[in-house]
Order: structure tokens, then C-alpha cells, then sequence
């Protein structure tokens, strides 16, 4: 999948050499200026699939579903993400489920799914630039949810009708770093573990602990900004595209079932 970056105020070069430990090896850059700075893609050459796309005002990148729950084998193209994108704006990116970001090419801001699977976050090195690799990502605000308590609402069968949406789950593939040692550690359970395979270029996650940290509205934020998208660039730099169908929007609608109101 391809890798973007985007710098403030920043011309190509600068942001090329700021960001150019973190592009996978063997990829091909495509770097442009704009008046407020610069963008930059990188994606495996002579790739099957094309990853990203640009027209317009709107640079889009991922592998995209137009239906609720994702499939990798089961895209849609680019171009119709652009084609929402001009009709309804940055918005559009939450219309489609799986790995998305739009960047808007007027003003350098980012836009993603609501799963946050390729959200942006700062680079430690310059705060002036955003990845698709940091260690902290902004996923949608519009993701958070919303406390509405259901009597007989369950975390347990929320995560049953998960599983009844994915394919067999069978032998488990390590996503380990030994660069990055206990941070995809969640709610007491390493993540990078859990990890399935899907076809023969998808991951799926999959936690065993996934009912208490999508009950847990702390642990959940961290699955988000911090986790997930880790696991999903260790997929990439391993030629794979991960799926995290828990934080589709299907699901993320239906959280703020198990939480109780605050009192006003």
C-alpha cells in the first residue's frame, strides 16, 4: 500500500529527507510542492494494484470498501473515492470502510476512514510534517462514541457479530518488532499476536481480549491512535494489507450502547 507524507511549509527536498528513514525500502517516491507546502507518496513499483491516486484538489491512498464491513479482494476504485470527494468534501472518507486517506491538496489537510487504519499522525523529528508511520495517529473525531445506554446491550455479542463477518480464522502470524518491543501491548495482551491470515495478501486482527478494550473506553483510544495503525504499517512493510473490522463504523455505532450517560 502506498505511504504518504505531507510537510508545512516545506518544499519536496526538505520533506524528503525528513521522512526518508521511514519510507519502505525499494519504494518509488513522487513528491510535489503546493503554496502551503509539499506532499509525498511512495509505493513498490510494477505493484499489481495501485494504491493511490490524484486528481484535482484530492490525493486519495488505500484499499478501500464501498461496504460496511471490509474485504481486501473486494475494492473500490480510487476514482470513486474521488468522485465523493468532490461532491461531498473531505467527509467522504468515512463513507468507505477498510484503509483510506484523502489529502486535500488546497489547504494540506488530512482526511481518513472512520477506522483510522491509515490516519495521519506528527513525526517526531518535525512537527511540521505528518505520516501515515507515526507513533501517534488522529483518527476521526467524528469516530468517538457516543455514550446512548441499550438495556441488554453486550460487549461479548458485539465481538460474536465481528466474528461472524470474517473469514475462518486459522493458524495466528506474528506482526513482532524487535525494534519497537511491548507497543502493541494492549489491556495486558500483545496484539502482534493475534494476527490472522487473510487470502494471500491480507492480515486480519483479531484480539482475544477485544471485548474488554472496546468496553474500555481509555484502551480503545489507544487501540486507535497508537496500536492498530503500528500493526498496520508493520503489515505493509510486509507487502500486507491488515483489516481491523472492529473499528468499522458498524461497530463503533454500537459502543456507546454498552456505556452510561454522564450525568449533566
Amino acid at each position: 500500500m502506498a505511504w504518504a507524507a505531507t510537510g508545512v511549509g516545506m518544499a519536496p527536498g526538505e520533506l524528503l529527507a525528513s521522512v526518508v528513514a521511514d519510507i519502505p525500502d525499494g519504494y518509488e517516491v513522487t513528491a510535489r510542492s503546493q503554496d502551503w507546502g509539499s506532499w509525498l507518496v511512495a509505493e513498490m513499483p510494477n505493484s499489481d494494484r495501485t494504491t493511490w491516486a490524484r486528481r484535482g484538489r484530492w490525493l486519495a491512498i488505500g484499499e478501500p470498501n464501498a461496504t460496511p464491513w471490509p474485504d481486501p479482494y473486494d475494492l473500490a476504485p480510487l476514482s470513486a473515492v474521488i468522485d465523493r470527494a468532490e461532491r461531498f468534501g473531505g467527509y467522504a472518507a468515512t463513507l468507505f470502510s477498510g484503509p483510506l486517506a484523502l489529502i486535500d491538496l488546497i489547504d494540506g489537510s488530512w482526511h481518513c476512514a472512520l477506522n483510522g487504519l491509515l490516519a495521519e499522525g506528527p513525526h517526531l523529528g518535525d512537527f511540521r510534517v505528518s505520516t501515515l508511520s507515526a507513533r501517534r495517529r488522529n483518527p476521526a473525531a467524528v469516530a468517538d462514541p457516543i455514550a446512548d445506554p441499550v438495556p441488554g446491550f453486550s460487549y461479548a455479542r458485539l465481538v460474536a457479530e465481528v466474528d461472524s463477518h470474517l473469514p475462518a480464522l486459522e493458524r495466528r502470524v506474528g506482526l513482532g518488532d524487535p525494534t519497537a518491543p511491548g507497543h502493541t501491548d494492549l489491556g495486558g495482551r500483545d496484539w502482534a499476536l493475534d494476527i490472522y491470515p487473510w487470502g494471500p495478501r491480507a492480515l486480519i486482527s483479531r484480539p482475544s481480549n477485544l471485548a474488554e478494550v472496546l468496553a474500555d473506553p481509555a484502551l480503545l483510544d489507544e487501540a486507535r491512535r497508537r496500536v492498530v495503525p503500528e500493526l498496520v504499517w508493520r503489515a505493509e512493510r510486509r507487502g500486507k494489507t491488515l483489516v481491523a473490522p472492529y473499528l468499522e463504523r458498524v461497530v463503533l455505532d454500537q459502543i456507546g450502547f454498552g456505556r452510561v450517560r454522564a450525568a449533566s
